[in-house]
Formats: C-alpha cells, sequence, structure tokens
C-alpha cells in the first residue's frame, strides 16, 4: 500500500532533509551571470547558438493550434491530471473582485488565469483559449467588475519568460476574453485603470526582453483597449518595471524604468534610466524625479502610493548588485524623497531583479510591505521591517489586500492567504501549477508517479492518493527520478547542478553520491543520468564529458569520455542528454548543448560523432531506440525564443546519415522523446513547447495528444508499462497522464512504416497470465524473446522451443513482460504476465 513502505513514512519530515530555498538560490552561483536567478544557466544554454527572429513563428503556430484544437479530433481520450495541487508553482499577479470579497483571479507564469469566487476553497481554468498562458498583471474595472483586463507575457522576464500577446478583455467577469491590442510589446507587466474614467487604460510594457525594439513603454487608451498610443518611451532596452496612479487627481501618475536584455551571452539588469518618472497631464509630458533619490545604474524600482493620502509615496529600489538598496519615501507626491531604510534586513539573495514589489496598506499609511525572497513588514512607515514571510514559499511576486487584515500574496511555490496581516498563512492546496522538469515512475510503485519541480524538489504522489495530498521527498529544485528495478530499497534523485542523491533504505537517509564528479566538472542545471538496464548498479552521468559509476548508491564515478562539447569551457556547453541502448550494454548516445550528438559501442571506450546532417542546436534529447541497435531519435531546441521549429531527426544506421521526420508538427521546440516499444518506431512521442503531439508512421502525420491540454511548456516525456499510461511533466499544469492505447489505437493506425511487422491478433499467447509456461498460436516462428519492461532481453528461444511451441518462464518474478515473436512476415509484440 502507498504509505507502508519506509521510503513514505520518511519522507512525511522531509523538511529536514530539504533546502530553503535562500539556500540553494546561492550554490554554485559562480558559473551564472551576475545576479542570475540559478536556474538561468538551464534556459539560456537552449539558445545556443545565436538568438533568431523565432517569435513569430511561435505565435504563428499558436494560433493555428488553437483553431485546430477547436476544429479536429486530437490522438487519444482526455489527459488525467495527477497532481500535484498542494505543490504550487509561480503566481505572478493577484486580483481582487471590488465588491465580491471572495472572487479574485491569480495569474500564473505558465499556467495561465485561475477564478474563485469562494475564497480559494475551488479553483476554475477561465484562461485556457487564450494565444499566451503566461500572465503578469490583471486588473477589474472598478465600474463595472463585469470587465477585466489581462496583461500577458512573463514579467519577471528570465531566461524562459514567455513572450504575451499584449492584453486581453473580458466582459462577462472573467469567463471568455478577447485580445484588446499591443500584441508586440512582449511582456506587459503592469495595468492601470484610471479610479475616475474607467475608458482610461494605461499599460506598462517592457518589450521582449531577448531583443532591442522599440515596442515597450507606457502606452494610453482612452477607449477602454480599443486603441492604444505610446506616451513614454525610455529605449530600445528599458522597459517599464512599475506603474501607480494618483486616485484624487488621476492625470498624475508614475512609472518606473527597467533595463533588461538577454541571451546566452548577454545579460543587461541595470542601467542609467532605472528612474521614477512622472506626468502630472495623463502620460502627454514626464519629468524625472530626482531629489533624495539614489544615481548612478539601479536594477528596477517598486512604487506603491496611499490611498487616503496620494501625496505619499514608497519606493523601493534594487541596486547595481541586485541587493534592496534602500526604501525610499516622498511626502509631496515626489517632488523630494527621503531613504527611510538602507535595505540591508531586506534579502533579495542577489538576484533582486526576480522580485522587489512594495505595497502599502489601503487603511495604514505606515504599514509598509516588501516582497523579496521573503516578505518583510514595517508598521512604521518602513523605518524598521521584521520578516513575515518565513512560513511561505520563498520568492515573493504579489501583495493585495482586502483589509489590513486579510492578505493575498502570490509566491513561486504557489498562492497564499493570511487573516491576521501576515502573522500566519494558509496555502491554497487546490492548484495544479507545479513547473515540472522531469517525471518518472518506481517499477515497484504503480500507483505513484515521481518529479522534480521547479523550486519544489522532488515529490510523489498521483490523483489515487489525493491530487493534493503529494509528498515533497527532497529539496532544492527538483529534477530526474530514477530507481534500482532489482532493489525497491535503492531510489536516486537530484538537485541542481547535478548533485545526484541515493537512499539504499528506502528513503530512511540520503546521500550524496555525485561530488566527486560536480567538485571538478561543468554541470548544466538540469544534469543528464539514468539508471543502466543491464545492470541496476550501473549509472550514467553527463558533465561536459559522460562519467560511470559501477557502485549504484555510492560515490564511485570514472570518466568514460573526453569533453564531448567544443572544448571552449564555456559554462553553457554541456552534455544536455544521455541514453543506453535497452538492446546492446555497450552503446550510448550523448548529446550537448552545443549542438552535438555522439555515439559508443563500446561503453566509452571510443566515441564517434554523428552530427552529419544535424542542425547546429541544443540537444534536447537523444534516444537509442528500443527495438533496433541500428536506430535512433534526436531531437534540437532553439529555445523557445529563438528558433521554435520541431527539429526531429532518425537514423536507421546509428548516425551515419540522418532524416528529418518533423513532417506537420506545429512550430513549438521540442524538448523530449519517447519511441514506443515495437511498431518498428512508428509509434513516437514529443514534449514540445506546446504541449504533447504523437505519430502512428514515422512522422508521416502529426495530431496533438488529448483533447483537453491548453498549449502549454511540456519539459518531459515518459511512460509507466504498468498502468499503460504516458507521463507528461508539465511546466505549467503540473503532471498529467493518457492511456497509450487511446493515443495508438490499433484499429485506427495506418501501415507506414509498418509493412512487415505481423498483426497482434494473428497471434495469441496462453495461458496468460502463465505460471511455469506459455504456448502459442501463430505460424513459421522463426524466434522467440522475453524482454522485460526495461527493454531487456531476458530469454531467446530458438530450434526445439519453437518447434514444439513450449516456452518455460517459470523462473521468472511475478510481473509483466513482452513476448517478441519473429515470423517470416515480421515481428509481432505481445504481452505477458507471470502470476505464480
Amino acid at each position: 500500500q502507498f504509505f507502508m513502505k519506509p521510503f513514505y513514512l520518511f519522507v512525511t519530515i522531509s523538511v529536514i532533509l530539504g533546502f530553503s530555498a535562500f539556500q540553494i538560490a546561492h550554490l554554485q552561483t559562480g558559473i551564472f551571470f551576475k545576479g542570475e536567478k540559478p536556474q538561468e544557466h538551464y534556459f539560456l544554454s537552449k539558445q545556443y547558438p545565436y538568438l533568431g527572429e523565432g517569435i513569430d513563428e511561435y505565435k504563428n503556430a499558436v494560433i493555428k493550434e488553437l483553431k485546430r484544437i477547436k476544429q479536429t479530433r486530437a490522438y487519444g481520450n482526455a489527459w488525467k491530471m495527477e497532481g500535484p495541487l498542494n505543490s504550487g508553482g509561480r503566481i505572478n499577479c493577484v486580483a481582487i473582485h471590488p465588491t465580491l470579497a471572495n472572487t479574485y483571479f491569480v495569474g500564473c507564469a505558465d499556467g495561465g488565469i485561475f477564478k474563485t469566487t469562494d475564497g480559494g476553497q475551488t479553483w476554475t481554468p477561465v484562461f485556457d483559449q487564450a494565444y499566451a498562458l503566461s500572465v503578469s498583471s490583471i486588473e477589474f474595472d472598478h465600474s463595472n467588475p463585469q470587465i477585466v483586463y489581462a496583461g500577458t507575457g512573463d514579467e519577471v522576464l528570465g531566461g524562459y519568460s514567455h513572450i504575451g500577446n499584449g492584453i486581453y478583455k473580458s466582459t462577462d467577469g472573467g469567463n471568455t476574453w478577447t485580445n484588446s491590442g499591443l500584441k508586440n510589446t512582449g511582456v506587459v507587466g503592469k495595468i492601470m485603470i484610471d479610479p475616475n474614467n474607467s475608458s482610461t487604460i494605461y499599460a506598462g510594457t517592457t518589450g521582449n526582453p531577448f531583443l532591442y525594439d522599440p515596442n515597450r513603454g507606457v502606452y494610453k487608451s482612452t477607449d477602454a483597449g480599443a486603441t492604444w498610443t505610446k506616451v513614454l518611451y525610455l529605449g530600445t532596452g528599458v522597459g517599464i518595471g512599475d506603474m501607480v496612479i494618483n486616485a484624487t487627481n488621476s492625470s498624475i501618475i508614475y512609472a518606473t524604468g527597467r533595463h533588461r536584455f538577454r541571451s546566452n551571452n548577454a545579460s543587461i539588469i541595470t542601467g542609467q534610466r532605472t528612474k521614477i518618472y512622472r506626468s502630472i497631464n495623463g502620460g502627454s509630458t514626464w519629468d524625472t524625479l530626482s531629489s533624495g533619490l539614489p544615481l548612478g545604474d539601479q536594477c528596477r524600482i517598486g512604487l506603491c502610493i496611499s490611498s487616503s493620502n496620494p501625496d505619499i509615496l514608497y519606493a523601493n529600489y534594487v541596486d547595481n548588485q541586485l541587493e534592496c538598496g534602500g526604501i525610499y519615501k516622498t511626502t509631496n507626491g515626489g517632488n523630494s524623497w527621503t531613504m527611510v531604510n538602507d535595505g540591508s534586513s531586506i534579502n533579495m539573495g542577489g538576484f533582486g531583479w526576480y522580485f522587489g514589489p512594495i505595497g502599502i496598506d489601503p487603511n495604514d499609511n505606515n504599514k509598509v510591505y516588501v516582497l523579496a525572497i521573503s516578505l518583510y513588514k514595517s508598521t512604521n512607515g518602513g523605518v524598521n521591517f521584521s520578516d513575515i514571510g518565513s512560513f511561505t514559499h520563498a520568492d515573493k511576486h504579489d501583495l493585495k489586500f482586502k483589509n489590513s487584515s486579510e492578505l493575498l500574496l502570490g509566491t513561486d511555490g504557489g498562492f497564499y492567504t493570511s487573516n491576521s496581516g501576515g502573522s500566519s498563512w494558509t496555502l491554497s492546496n487546490n492548484l495544479p501549477i507545479t513547473q515540472f522538469y522531469e517525471v518518472g515512475y518506481n517499477p515497484f510503485d504503480s500507483l505513484s508517479y515521481y518529479g522534480g519541480a521547479q523550486d519544489n524538489g522532488s515529490n510523489v504522489g498521483s490523483a489515487l492518493s489525493g491530487l493534493n495530498n503529494w509528498i515533497h521527498y527532497y529539496g532544492g529544485d527538483g529534477f530526474k527520478p530514477a530507481f534500482n528495478w532489482a532493489n525497491d530499497q535503492v531510489l536516486y534523485t537530484e538537485w541542481q547542478n547535478g548533485n545526484i542523491v541515493a537512499t539504499d533504505n528506502g528513503g530512511a537517509s540520503w546521500s550524496d553520491i555525485a561530488q566527486s564528479v560536480i567538485s571538478s566538472d561543468r554541470t548544466s542545471w538540469n544534469t543528464p543520468y539514468l539508471v543502466s538496464s543491464f545492470n541496476p548498479d550501473d549509472l550514467y552521468m553527463g558533465t561536459y564529458r559522460v562519467h560511470k559509476n559501477t557502485w549504484g548508491p555510492f560515490d564511485g564515478w570514472s570518466p568514460i569520455s573526453n569533453d564531448l562539447t567544443d572544448g571552449t569551457n564555456n559554462t553553457f556547453h554541456i552534455i544536455s542528454d544521455v541514453d543506453q541502448s535497452k538492446l546492446s550494454a555497450g552503446l550510448l548516445y550523448a548529446g550537448t548543448s552545443d549542438g552535438r550528438v555522439w555515439i559508443t559501442n563500446n561503453d566509452g571506450v571510443n566515441w564517434t560523432l554523428i552530427n552529419t546532417g544535424l542542425p547546429n542546436r541544443y540537444v534536447s534529447a537523444v534516444k537509442a531506440s528500443p527495438n533496433s541497435t541500428q536506430q535512433a531519435i534526436a531531437t534540437f531546441s532553439g529555445y523557445r525564443n529563438n528558433d521554435s521549429l520541431p527539429h526531429i531527426y532518425y537514423t536507421s544506421n546509428q548516425g551515419t546519415t540522418w532524416t528529418s521526420i518533423a513532417g506537420d508538427l506545429p512550430n513549438f521546440a521540442i524538448n523530449d522523446v519517447w519511441i514506443q516499444l515495437g511498431k518498428q518506431d512508428s509509434n513516437i512521442v514529443v514534449a514540445t513547447d506546446g504541449g504533447v503531439y504523437a505519430t502512428r508512421n514515422k512522422g508521416a502525420h502529426w495530431e496533438r495528444v488529448g483533447n483537453n491540454m491548453p498549449i502549454i511548456p511540456v519539459f518531459d516525456i515518459d511512460y509507466n508499462p504498468a498502468t499503460k499510461r504516458i507521463i507528461a511533466g508539465t511546466f505549467a499544469r503540473s503532471m498529467q497522464t493518457i492511456e497509450v492505447d487511446s493515443v495508438f489505437n490499433s484499429k485506427e493506425q495506418t501501415n507506414v512504416g509498418l509493412s512487415n511487422t505481423t498483426r497482434s491478433n494473428e497471434i495469441v499467447v496462453y495461458p496468460n497470465p502463465c505460471q511455469t509456461y506459455f504456448s502459442l498460436v501463430a505460424n513459421d516462428i522463426q524466434e522467440v524473446n522475453i524482454i522485460d519492461l526495461y527493454g531487456r532481453v531476458l530469454r531467446h528461444y530458438t530450434g526445439q522451443y519453437v518447434t514444439s511451441r513450449y516456452f518455460p518462464c517459470g523462473d521468472l518474478k511475478n510481473g509483466h513482460y513482452v513476448v517478441a515473436i519473429q515470423t517470416n512476415k515480421g515481428i509481432t509484440y505481445q504481452s505477458l504476465q507471470i502470476l505464480q
């Protein structure tokens, strides 16, 4: 049963083993640009080799797919939400209905908009048909709350910030939405409605952080979003960080500048134009506020304004060291400012560009809140601050006030509410917005799914055990779970930069097993590793070279390759994927972030570069075929904001030649690939930046998988043979699964690429389940193999066994297997269950 194993008993106290977000934010920061949040390395490496013009390709693909989803049938049934709901994900913004106190929205980094009408007890996604499900600003029209505006794009402007499609407007309380302009402004981080004239709206935009372009600044509409005019422009690389408006005299508005440009070799975070700008005529002209304010390069500025006395404003400066450079206050509408706190008590972890809003209690001008790694509160006008967010998830992004006591908080780990002014907090444990990097299954625990998540560690659970009952069993940012298939006490998990940990006692204790490697090698944020299908004590790991460990859950690694990257010692040039054939122990593939694919047939003694005909892009996956030692698939990603084309290539000769099988895939970058056992590699599933797609004919035609997944990034794909379900690790909507048989319906499959494969209904295996032997009803059998679910050939039958149709299997362990039957028509695969 689920909770009977020592592993599960132990993980309930996993907080002891975990790491705080503050601790993990400072690990191995030396390999990143100064002030980068650590996961930036992973996302920026996907931009290799250069920044391109992929935005329009991606936008067009989304628009096309939204139409296709409405018009055509997808492969398979509905995706099943497995959870978790209780782990959360990044909330960028919160909006409270002006008259219905229990109705509010949250806008997610990738998962769209969720609405509640019962104070967070239940949530409904209401934005899934929009172009962009990354949302950074939501505002109600206070004169008519049925009208709601949403700004798309990810305002944190990180290495994987998704670009939006402007502003969306709803006239029915958020149930349906239409685009309302500013489609080319990249990210709309702030929307502000004139409190005295709701037809006048301001939008603060930051543009596309990956390009220098003029589509950024403050835009104004005087016709409720029908048309827009740019009223403040600070330059091609400078957007708007924050805005506030004087509720008494709404011609007075304030905006802050924000420098931000990203590429894989440049990161501009600070600049001279990060200042406070004021207009007293509704944006027609602007002056720069400077009296008492810092000079020189700054990172970003958060603003808040008093509701009762709009001459009082507070500003939170994130300085050029990316820490809090001080809290400033004005009592005369910005004419002069005074530093009230030097910021030393506010921890931003050296990546203050990632957050930094400041809020003021609408009923008390002396209660001020600063959002950073934690949440800080002052009750004396910013002179002193205390930490009131230590019992919430780290990294705070938005704070809204229902009143002085009731607060709503958006964090990297979900949505929190407080009824005590921040003294205590409650997590809304029913939002399916966890962002998974990697997913997997435990062969000894078929009822659960495992995954590593952004800022949410390693987790285990399923819909069966409860969507909001998932268990967090290791800390840090979570990555690949792996398992010893012969010993249920041995498990592996991973946190950032190649820190692989193992337990050999079912989770009672954990040990670092890769320190000897990561202490010397360049590693990826998401370092690839795997457990061998031939020896459960053998592990492989990729840094800038491939390492092998024959000691199982202990640190005993040895390099089995030289540097497989271009050898420049560039921190972004690392191995991005490693795979071992299920059919030949010495057959390994490796792909790198700088566009190289390698093969070895002798367990690393010799490696051969097999790049001919492949694109010069980040290798997102390279997988050996489970059906042939000659066949493999490689996928490449130019990163969604660079080259969004779906690069997928197939080889039938171990990489001597490659053929594109992208077919009619939409223009979504591919992140992972899974090849079904059997069917001569015709059945393939890919995880993309726009969802999951499958082909039944080796790429001649692709269809979207499932009929209910919105257009969201999916980073990892796996398959659980025990439940016969495909597992999708989404980076927006938690973990989801779907029945493989509904995707690859044998009755509907075409025979493209399968002409020499026998149909499964021509051969019968009996008895099944069996105890000691099984027989076959078939003609012209040449040989029979029993294969386990890891693809290893356990039994090989020819000669008298084939003649007699009698195949012993009593010495196999109970479980599920595959019988591969070779006839003169080809190979057929049948399932077999051993049940002693």
